[in-house]
């Protein structure tokens, strides 16, 4: 799926092998996270709203950061 994806011409096409990507693995389960890694994050204390996600480390919000002047 990730080969056809990669080679799909227009963004409906490569949405189409990503999403019967998604499926398969929702159906077969071959992978099961149990784990985030560890990390440590340093911000400047100017920036805000920063939150600390195993999703994306302190930027998987950045529409709502902001730096404080």
């Amino acid at each position: 799926m990730f080969k056809k994806g990669v080679q799909a011409t227009s963004v409906e096409q490569r949405k189409k092998y990503y999403d019967q990507w998604q499926e398969i693995v929702a159906d077969k389960v071959p992978v099961i996270y149990t784990v985030a890694p560890n990390a440590i994050y340093g911000v400047r204390d100017r920036v805000k709203n920063t939150e600390v996600s195993a999703y994306g480390g302190v930027s998987w919000n950045a529409e709502k950061i902001y730096i404080k002047q």
